[in-house]
């Protein structure tokens, strides 16, 4: 994996890290569906992807990424945050 993870532009893969993830919430993520919903998961993309774009260096590529799996959450969740998180942040050239 270390031969992978190495930033070198001119090298035939460049690693892109996970952007500013909360790997408490992520460990408690069932936790936070069961208790809160899945809403509250989602808030907790939105507040991760908004702390990736506050540490974003202009000078690299900057990934934020997560996976959502067919069936795993309600459609209309996931539009939710589409258009209610990340369509702004497109409008506003913050996110592509």
């Amino acid at each position: 994996m270390s031969g992978f993870a190495v930033h070198d532009p001119d090298g035939p893969v460049i690693y892109l890290s996970n952007g500013m993830i909360s790997p408490a919430a992520f460990q408690m993520k069932r936790h936070i569906i069961r208790e809160q919903g899945v809403e509250a998961w989602f808030a907790v993309l939105a507040e991760d992807l908004r702390r990736s774009l506050a540490a974003a260096d202009p000078e690299r590529v900057n990934v934020h990424h997560f996976t959502v799996h067919p069936g795993e959450f309600p459609l209309e969740v996931i539009e939710g945050f589409l258009s209610e998180v990340v369509d702004p942040l497109v409008a506003e050239g913050k996110v592509r």
